[in-house]
């Protein structure tokens, strides 16, 4: 196993490394050599690896929601407004309910087999869109800056609204039946979530007041509780309805409202653990993902990805209708709702680890919209978020010439 380690860090960031050598997003790098190694070409990673690997994805999927909760700033959505908190919900909304009528028709899938594919596909990647963001944030005016915030908090409140959503249709899925009661599950869950998220918080923050401890200490005890919070939700299964992912996102946005300083801090803490779990986590997707499967799945994933993909840009347009935004702004943040990268490759392989007949199909369309729309997502936003920039700073010359 350690063998497979080696290799796998090795090839990984080597792969990266060209990847952004050529200008594009180094997760990719990643997924061509999980790709190589996995079983389905060179077959080079341990079995107890791979066997691992369902726990090692979810590991990652907690750093991520932490790192997006604690760039969940209240004060920003309120300012902000309407637009942002429509941007979380309405285009990853619209996906799953395109992905409810393609699904059946290309696949033959359920309807929850759908809207499970509809959800994996449905997150923006804040892996790929928040860095670009905060680039393009330093050389921005205030009016600018204002559009770029809008961005970044309907991203981030896009994940959690997807998780959200995807981790209750998945524990109804592998019980098995659908009635009133498990659609009453979701609100309940969300709450559970939420309250218990907030208050765990609440408490961190003033343990965190209390007792002196490093950054490094708060962001390794903020992960052990993320796990216990995960943990708590196998043992309440049959019991209450809980979302422990979004109880993860809630105790860090409680930390970033209470304590904003030390927010940014741990935020740079879990970005460092986010390089390792970013490598793993795109590494074993590649491993999982079935070269043949995907090439006889590939014109219908793209007609899925496709239609997915209109259907976002269709919700930012209806997100942003009646606010000042120009044309240009809109079509801006259309560009940078279309990056898929970090959520596809946790979700997309989530049913196939559930032992879903729709599994292997699922996280194919995921990995195909991976490879598609992380690099044109973050080339499209950079080139176009730059000529926006170029022209405001034109503007402001030509207002300030002599007449």
């Amino acid at each position: 196993m350690f063998v497979s380690l080696a290799i796998i860090i090795l090839l990984g960031f080597a792969f990266r490394g060209i990847m952004t050598r050529l200008k594009l997003p180094g997760l990719l790098g990643f997924l061509l050599a999980g790709l190589l190694l996995g079983p389905f070409v060179l077959d080079l990673i341990s079995p107890d690896l791979l066997d691992g690997s369902a726990v090692l994805r979810k590991i990652a999927l907690v750093v991520i929601l932490i790192r997006a909760g604690l760039a969940i700033d209240i004060r920003d959505l309120k300012r902000v407004g309407r637009p942002a908190i429509l941007l979380g919900f309405v285009p990853a909304v619209l996906e799953i309910a395109i992905a409810l009528v393609t699904g059946p028709l290309v696949f033959g899938f359920s309807l929850m087999d759908s809207a499970l594919l509809g959800c994996a596909l449905a997150a923006v990647s804040p892996a790929v869109v928040i860095p670009g963001i905060l680039r393009l944030m330093e050389s921005a005016d205030a009016k600018r800056k204002q559009l770029l915030q809008m961005v970044m908090a309907g991203a981030t409140v896009d994940n959690v609204v997807v998780v959200t959503i995807f981790s209750v249709l998945l524990t109804i899925s592998a019980g098995g039946e659908i009635g009133l009661g498990s659609v009453l599950d979701i609100p309940i869950a969300v709450l559970t979530g939420v309250l218990a998220g907030a208050g765990i918080g609440l408490l961190a923050c003033l343990t965190f007041r209390k007792i002196q401890m490093r950054d490094t200490v708060k962001a390794v005890i903020i992960l052990g509780i993320a796990f216990f919070v995960v943990g708590l939700e196998e043992l309440l299964a049959g019991i209450l309805p809980f979302s422990s992912l979004l109880a993860v996102v809630a105790l860090a946005s409680i930390i970033n409202a209470r304590m904003d300083v030390l927010a940014r801090r741990l935020s740079g803490k879990f970005a460092k653990v986010w390089i390792g779990a970013e490598m793993v986590l795109f590494v074993l997707v590649g491993a999982m993902v079935d070269v043949c499967q995907v090439a006889s799945n590939g014109p219908g994933a793209l007609l899925v990805i496709a239609a997915a993909l209109l259907m976002r840009w269709l919700g930012v347009a209806v997100s942003t209708l009646k606010t000042p935004l120009s044309a240009s702004d809109r079509l801006f943040s259309g560009l940078a709702n279309t990056p898929k990268a970090s959520l596809q490759a946790v979700l997309g392989a989530l049913p196939l680890t559930a032992g879903l007949a729709s599994g292997p199909i699922i996280l194919s369309v995921c990995v195909l919209s991976i490879v598609l729309l992380a690099p044109a997502g973050a080339i499209a936003m950079d080139v176009y978020g730059q000529k926006l920039l170029r022209r405001d700073r034109e503007l402001i010359g030509q207002k300030g010439r002599p007449t």
